[in-house]
């Protein structure tokens, strides 16, 4: 037995974590196939948190921002988001009902367990009264649509431009489907649709990649403050 696996176990029993230290394939067996990356966990997953407990959260805060996920459905997307705002600042991530699960394998995986990090919710009402609510906590709501320069949305505001705007310091930044992207209904209730410049010959990113370019334009935006 290894020096690091003999302080990892003594660690483990100190806080009442059983480790086991297993051949490969044995670990193969259990999981069914080669994927693992040498550890294995078996956990409960608790209690989730619902919005009134997030809000608890920031309202400790004067300046911050949340992310909030409408209908992205891809674990691996919604893993990446959760690494990119646990490494830019978010103190939450709110999760429409049709999300994948976060505690999925691949989700922690893809967040490199930024998911046991970062606080997260089911929003059971959304969006207009979660959104009500989210708005009576003086926060402003951004949702991220794909440019379309043949037919721009009424007061659109480039990402880029965010800093020049008489916004709060309590942001909500909202993506949506990855293909469908955020219903116009949903859109309508935002303070204000958001987009991310780009060269006319691309209309769109993949939603994990624009939401580390949006996540990064609204963590820069409230250095301001």
């Amino acid at each position: 037995q290894s020096q690091s696996q003999s302080q990892s176990q003594s660690q483990s029993q100190s806080i009442e974590i059983n480790t086991y230290v297993a051949d490969p394939s044995i670990f193969e067996k259990v999981v069914g196939y080669n994927i693992h990356r040498g550890c294995l966990a078996l956990a409960e997953r608790g209690n989730e948190q619902n919005l009134s407990q997030i809000i608890d959260i920031f309202n400790q805060k004067s300046n911050f921002f949340i992310v909030i996920l409408d209908n992205v459905t891809n674990p691996d997307n919604l893993g990446a988001i959760f690494r990119s705002s646990l490494a830019l600042g978010a103190v939450a991530i709110l999760l429409t009902e049709s999300c994948a699960d976060p505690l999925y394998r691949k989700s922690i995986r893809a967040s490199m367990g930024g998911v046991l990090k970062l606080p997260w919710a089911r929003l059971k009402n959304w969006p207009q009264k979660d959104l009500i609510t989210l708005h009576n906590c003086n926060m402003t709501s951004l949702a991220l649509v794909a440019p379309d320069p043949k037919n721009p949305r009424p007061n659109l505001i480039y990402l880029d431009q965010l800093k020049n705007q008489c916004i709060t310091s309590k942001l909500a930044l909202i993506l949506g489907h990855e293909e469908k992207g955020l219903s116009d209904s949903t859109i309508n209730l935002c303070t204000y649709p958001t987009t991310i410049r780009m060269q006319p010959d691309c209309d769109s990113l993949n939603v994990a990649a624009a939401a580390v370019v949006a996540i990064y334009s609204v963590y820069q935006t409230l250095n301001q403050f």
